[in-house]
C-alpha cells in the first residue's frame, strides 16, 4: 500500500499467488511475497505458502528473474542473487533454475521464446534440451488452452513475432 500511495498508482493484488502489481505511468512494479509453491499435477496452478526468500528465488523461471532487492533495513537496496542472475543478464543468456522448471509450468516455453526474441538474448544448452523434452513429452497440451492461448498471444504481441515463431520452431 505505502509504495502506491507514494507513486500515486494503480495497485492490483493476486492474493492467492501472494503478489501485487503497481502501475503508474508507464512503469509497472511487480512486487511479490517470499513464498513456496507445490503444483498437484504438471502445469496446475501452484499451492502458495510463505517460504525463505533462497527458496522463493529458486522457483523462479530463470536465473535472470531469480534477483530481489533487499528491503531489510540493515541491507536496503542491495541486490540479492543467490543463483548467477547478474552474471546470465550481463551474458544475456536464459537459463533455467531447476531440471523440473517447464514440467511445473510448461508456459515458461513461451516466455523463454518471448526474452529470447525480445532481448536478443541466447537461450542455454541445458535449458534449450529442457525445453525440447518437455514439447517431445506433450506437456504444453496438458496446460489450460485459455493459458497458452493468453501466451500465445503474448508472442504474438511481441515486436518481433515472427523472431518468436522462428525461435519456438527450432526449439520443436
Amino acid at each position: 500500500g505505502d509504495l502506491n500511495k507514494r507513486l500515486k498508482g494503480d495497485l492490483k493484488t493476486h492474493k492467492a499467488f501472494g503478489t501485487a502489481t503497481v502501475s503508474y505511468e508507464d512503469m509497472r512494479v511487480d512486487i511479490a511475497t517470499a513464498r513456496r509453491e507445490t503444483y498437484k499435477k504438471p502445469a496446475a496452478y501452484p499451492d502458495v505458502e510463505p517460504a525463505a526468500i533462497k527458496e522463493d528465488l529458486f522457483r523462479r523461471d530463470f536465473t535472470i528473474n531469480a534477483m530481489a532487492v533487499s528491503v531489510n533495513k540493515k541491507n536496503f537496496g542491495e541486490l540479492v542473487d543467490f543463483y548467477g542472475g547478474h552474471k546470465d543478464l550481463r551474458k544475456k543468456l536464459i537459463r533455467v533454475m531447476h531440471d523440473k522448471s517447464f514440467t511445473d509450468d510448461p508456459t515458461r516455453i513461451f516466455r523463454a521464446v518471448r526474452f529470447s526474441a525480445r532481448f536478443g538474448f541466447k537461450i542455454d544448452p541445458r535449458t534449450r534440451k529442457l525445453i525440447k523434452e518437455a514439447i517431445l513429452k506433450g506437456l504444453l497440451g496438458e496446460v489450460n488452452r485459455g493459458r497458452v492461448r493468453k501466451e500465445a498471444g503474448l508472442l504474438l504481441k511481441e515486436k518481433k513475432p515472427l523472431k518468436c515463431l522462428q525461435i519456438f520452431s527450432n526449439l520443436a
